[in-house]
């Protein structure tokens, strides 16, 4: 299959006690503005991000390291076994990925996603 000249590259990692996200790049489906590939990786990201603020409000903030640029994001939480609410975060993530996901298969040349697990217990 003929690769987008702009492809967001989306990776997931994922061990007992660490939750990555990173997203780069831009579709290229159509110009700025009307990208509807985008920005529905876009809202995904934001989404994550909200929710992930949210549910890990009280755990506080050096657990949670984000970053937004234009064509980038990154969103990680560490030290997940010290987080009473892990199991939500991994839910999070988890669902999250499945929309990245979705929208790859419906759009292959312009979206490529790569999950990492890690089992836990084996790092």
């Amino acid at each position: 299959m003929k690769e987008a000249e702009n492809t967001v590259k989306i990776d997931f990692y994922e061990n007992k006690d660490e939750l990555v996200l990173s997203v780069s790049g831009h579709a290229g489906y159509a110009e700025k503005g009307k990208d509807i590939v985008c920005a529905g990786v876009s809202a995904l990201c934001l989404l994550l991000k909200l929710a992930v603020e949210r549910v890990s409000e009280s755990e506080g903030t050096g657990r949670v390291i984000c970053n937004v640029e234009d064509g980038e994001f990154y969103l990680s939480v560490k030290e997940l076994s010290f987080i009473s609410c892990s199991e939500e975060l991994r839910t999070l993530f988890g669902a999250c990925f499945a929309g990245f996901s979705a929208i790859e298969k419906l759009y292959p040349v312009n979206v490529h996603t790569h999950k990492l697990l890690i089992p836990l217990g084996t790092e």
